[in-house]
């Protein structure tokens, strides 16, 4: 889990009118606005997805260290010292998309399999053996397609990359 900082008491014209009147305080702050004012960086449709999927935890401040965080929602409302947890996948290095040539090994394997489904070439145009099961194009989900790999190993010394016809 990865683990947001405590909520501390934002100071605001109406929790510092009740203070002064001797009310509590109540916060108006969701555990929406305190991830998002803690993580910036995330995307608010991850956030909600994160909640609508029940991923988001909260421990408390009055619970006991043996006590689990529970579940909570995007309008439930934070009190202080009340700690958020956010799924670890959420974190910078964990969200990136992964590839499997990010490092360059698998290039040449990549490669030698894209130029073997080539069956006629020549200056105007490359036919080539797609084999079931690979995408055409990409899309959501789709990690390589034909027409990514085209454009990546059969460009050979021409200007432009193949386009699929």
């Amino acid at each position: 889990w990865l683990t947001l900082p405590a909520f501390s008491e934002t100071a605001d014209a109406c929790s510092t009118g009740k203070r002064i009147f001797g009310r509590h305080p109540v916060t108006n702050m969701t555990t929406l606005k305190w991830i998002l004012n803690c993580c910036p960086q995330l995307p608010r449709s991850l956030v909600q997805k994160l909640f609508r999927l029940r991923r988001v935890r909260k421990k408390c401040s009055y619970f006991t260290e043996e006590m689990q965080p529970k579940r909570v929602g995007a309008t439930d409302l934070m009190e202080v010292g009340d700690i958020i947890f956010l799924p670890k996948s959420v974190d910078g290095e964990a969200s990136s998309p992964t590839s499997s040539n990010k490092n360059g090994l698998f290039d040449e394997e990549e490669s030698r399999f894209v130029r073997s489904l080539e069956l006629y070439k020549d200056s105007a145009i490359i036919v080539v053996n797609k084999p079931p099961g690979l995408p055409v194009q990409g899309g959501v989900g789709i990690k390589s397609s034909l027409d990514e790999l085209a454009a990546k190993y059969l460009k050979y010394d021409f200007q432009d990359y193949p386009r699929l016809v």
